[in-house]
């Protein structure tokens, strides 16, 4: 997903330690550089819009999710 907002690795390691604390994620990758964050998650225990909402309360931007396979 897309994140607008991210200016160091302060930002990254914030929106990796909120994501990964949420239940149901299962893996977080967050690039500072292409601005976005790669979450495997368990859709069944938390959905898109929780962790878009995480992100958001965190005061960033986050895009339009892309679905990846695995």
């Amino acid at each position: 997903m897309p994140i607008e907002g991210m200016s160091c690795m302060s930002c990254v390691a914030n929106v990796k330690k909120t994501l990964s604390s949420m239940d149901g994620v299962k893996e977080v990758n967050v690039s500072l550089k292409d601005k976005n964050a790669r979450v495997k998650y368990d859709a069944l225990i938390v959905t898109e819009e929780q962790l878009i909402e995480a992100i958001n309360k965190l005061g960033y931007q986050v895009g339009k999710p892309k679905e990846l396979a695995e």
